[in-house]
């Protein structure tokens, strides 16, 4: 059996803890070492992981003694300094998305790590999913027929939900809402499967007091030439769906609920593709963790690439400038 990599983790959060026990999970990776700066992100991760060693600082992280990859689940704000901590130490990165909000130092990062080869990429979860590989072979064998548009329709009761709660900073527009949280993977879904994403239009609202995050956005946008339309709304009483459907001129495939995958051909009910997996969510996972090892071993791997997590950035930072952030 190969050698198990070695993982660092820095930010024990939501995603840090969760990632944590998919690590664990997985007979590929060992946590070597792990750091957050709130005592008691510590505290319950250790509650979590009884054997995970806490480190001192991020760069004690980074710079740990058999760490191979460096796991970043800190907000994104901090998410370039943590990146260059990795690629400074020789590690290969795996990223939260988004992958920053600065664009132009975004943008220098990628072009460093592309310069340099470096082993480097944006956690999208569905880029190794059953669902995504099995919408990929239905398009390259033509399936739906030429192509029409795409429909992205999320909708949820409270944002953040009610698993997220502690993470505050996504209740604020600074850094988080739904556009950057849940909008980034469908943008990213559209970027991977049919092409460049441009911006046309958007339209945001946002609560009065001038801080918390957007309630709804309406937008649309071309993904490699094809017509995209995006509908959110946040608002009690309404039930949670994040719906990506792909309609052509012979049928359609919408991913569903993150990894669940329907399909309708001409204009007969929506049927459920099987997926071979009793746990899509887990495959998916488990499938991702699969591509890290790739990466880290430095071959080719599924794992969304620096350059597309920038380009799915910087349309999500278009839409909210274009929706008004700012007032």
């Amino acid at each position: 059996m190969a050698a198990r990599a070695g993982i660092g983790i820095i930010g024990l959060g939501i995603m840090g803890t969760r990632m944590l026990a998919h690590f664990e999970a997985h007979e590929g990776f060992h946590v070597v070492a792990a750091w957050d700066p709130s005592a008691e992100a510590c505290r319950r991760a250790v509650g979590q992981s009884p054997h995970l060693r806490l480190a001192a600082s991020a760069q004690a992280v980074a710079r740990a003694h058999g760490v191979d990859c460096l796991y970043i689940a800190s907000p994104p704000s901090a998410h370039l300094g943590h990146i260059a901590l990795g690629l400074d130490a020789g590690r290969a990165v795996l990223c939260e998305k988004p992958l920053a909000l600065d664009g132009a130092q975004s943008r220098a990062l990628v072009e460093r790590v592309e310069a340099a080869g470096a082993r480097a990429g944006v956690n999208f979860p569905q880029a190794s999913s059953p669902a995504l590989r099995t919408v990929a072979a239905m398009l390259a064998e033509q399936q739906l027929g030429p192509l029409e548009g795409l429909e992205i329709d999320l909708a949820f009761p409270a944002w953040p939900e009610a698993w997220q709660v502690t993470a505050r900073w996504l209740a604020l527009r600074a850094e988080g809402g739904f556009v950057r949280e849940v909008v980034t993977h469908m943008a990213f879904l559209a970027r991977r499967l049919l092409g460049p994403l441009e911006v046309e239009s958007c339209a945001i609202a946002y609560p009065p007091d001038g801080l918390a995050a957007e309630t709804g956005v309406e937008a649309r946008l071309r993904a490699g030439g094809l017509p995209v339309t995006l509908r959110g709304i946040v608002a009690a009483g309404v039930e949670e769906r994040t719906d990506w459907t792909l309609r052509g001129r012979d049928g359609a495939c919408r991913i569903h609920d993150w990894y669940s995958l329907a399909r309708r051909e001409g204009a007969q009910p929506w049927t459920e593709v099987d997926l071979w997996a009793d746990d899509v969510r887990a495959a998916a996972y488990r499938a991702q963790l699969d591509a890290l090892r790739d990466l880290v071993a430095g071959r080719p791997s599924t794992i969304a690439t620096l350059r597309e997590g920038f380009e799915v950035q910087q349309c999500i930072e278009r839409l909210i400038g274009l929706g008004g952030a700012g007032t």
